[in-house]
Formats: C-alpha cells, sequence, structure tokens
C-alpha cells in the first residue's frame, strides 16, 4: 500500500488476539492478517529470578512496575512464610514498597502478590477474591500445594 500510494497505516495491539485488516486504495482492496502474542515478562531475564522453596529451585516470572524494582532492590532474601485461609503464604516486610493494588480477575496458584505495601504473598490455590493487590510475579509450579504444605514456609528470593 505504501510504495502504490505513499500511505501508510500503523496498526497498534492493544491485547492478545488476531485482527483482519482491509484497506482500499485506488479502487483495489487490500487485506492482512496480525496476530499481537501476549507479552510475557520472561522476554527480559532481569524481571525473572529464583525461589527456593524445601531445597528446589524455581523461576518466578516478574511484573514490570516499581513494586518489582524495589523488591529486586533487596535481593537476596530469605523470609519465613505463615499459612493463611488453606491457599496462600504471606510475610510481613521490615519496610514498604510502592504499590498499586486493584482487585485480580482471578488468582492462580503460584501468583506472587503484594498486599497493602508490605505484605508479600505466594498463593498456593486457584480462587477469587474481592481484596486488592499489586501484582508482583508467577511461578509455575506444579503441586505447590503439596511443596508449601500447610504449615510455615522459609522461601529464598535471589536473582
Amino acid at each position: 500500500l505504501s510504495k502504490r500510494t505513499g500511505t501508510t497505516i500503523r496498526v497498534v495491539g492493544v491485547k492478545a488476539g488476531v485482527a483482519k485488516i482491509w484497506a482500499k486504495a485506488s479502487g483495489k482492496t487490500y487485506r492482512c492478517k496480525v496476530t499481537v502474542k501476549k507479552k510475557t515478562v520472561s522476554d527480559s531475564s532481569s524481571y525473572v529470578v529464583n525461589m527456593e522453596l524445601k531445597g528446589h529451585m524455581y523461576k518466578v516470572s516478574l511484573v514490570k512496575n516499581d513494586s518489582t524494582k524495589a523488591l529486586l532492590s533487596r535481593l537476596p532474601m530469605t523470609i519465613k512464610m505463615q499459612e493463611l485461609n488453606g491457599n496462600e503464604k504471606y510475610h510481613y516486610l521490615s519496610d514498604s514498597l510502592p504499590s498499586k493494588s486493584s482487585v485480580p480477575k482471578k488468582i492462580l496458584a503460584g501468583d506472587l502478590m503484594l498486599y497493602g505495601d508490605d505484605c508479600i504473598v505466594l498463593f498456593y490455590k486457584l480462587f477469587s477474591s474481592s481484596y486488592s493487590y499489586t501484582p508482583l510475579g508467577h511461578a509455575d509450579i506444579d503441586n505447590l500445594s503439596s511443596i508449601v504444605g500447610s504449615g510455615s514456609v522459609e522461601v529464598k528470593l535471589s536473582r
């Protein structure tokens, strides 16, 4: 289209999916299909950290936000996470992190979130909640519920 008419079109993807685009110029119709892929935080190794649970190492893909930038500056850290509600482990930090909370549509096993501005939460079961959290990241860990168990657990976060 741009070679024939001098016209260019800029398409910006807003969310993952497929769009069909048609343009008409000089009586001719031009068609194309655009695929927008879901953006993943693992594209940048600086936003992937290690999480050690009971002697096993797992990768956590962090969300790019002010909270995770501040969290990264504190690594490495070892925290003792307490049990709550049969679906999450939590730990209160001694200092606060920047936060921008919202109510998530769904919480997945492996989600790492910030409650308030000083409480790190690791969810190990899928559920819905009306509480507000700042997303920190996600770890794809099979059988996370079995790994963390029913009591408190020591978690080591490092780069």
